[in-house]
């Protein structure tokens, strides 16, 4: 996470995002879309990805709900749920739906990064 915030400011991009085994990572720059909203398409996605994917039971990837435990202590507690702020930065993660007995795996990449690019307003 703190490459990717080096990376945003080295390259001065306003937004990376990256999906990650577990996880969703969205950084931000301050001021430039309301978090919120970038958060909710994230969660958005997570859940179409899962849906795509098939399978008969959806849970929180526990990857995902330990990078967010370890978000919390780098960063202190998030302002709303998901939502973390370090310096001109804003951090967003989520952890991902991991369905169990998949049916479909090619072109989840596509839908989580279609989905949310669609519904958030940037």
């Amino acid at each position: 996470m703190r490459d990717a915030i080096a990376l945003a400011d080295a390259t001065g991009v306003r937004r990376i995002h990256l999906h990650i085994f577990g996880y969703y990572l969205l950084i931000l720059k301050s001021g430039t879309t309301e978090p919120e909203v970038s958060r909710n398409a994230l969660l958005l996605a997570a859940r179409m990805t899962a849906d795509t994917a098939g399978g008969d039971e959806q849970v929180l990837s526990r990857e995902g709900l330990l990078a967010y435990a370890a978000v919390r202590e780098v960063f202190g507690p998030d302002e709303t749920p998901g939502i973390f702020r370090d310096g001109e930065r804003v951090v967003v993660l989520i952890p991902t739906y991991i369905s169990h007995n998949i049916q479909k795996t090619t072109g989840l990449g596509d839908v989580l990064s279609s989905t949310a690019f669609v519904a958030d307003r940037f």
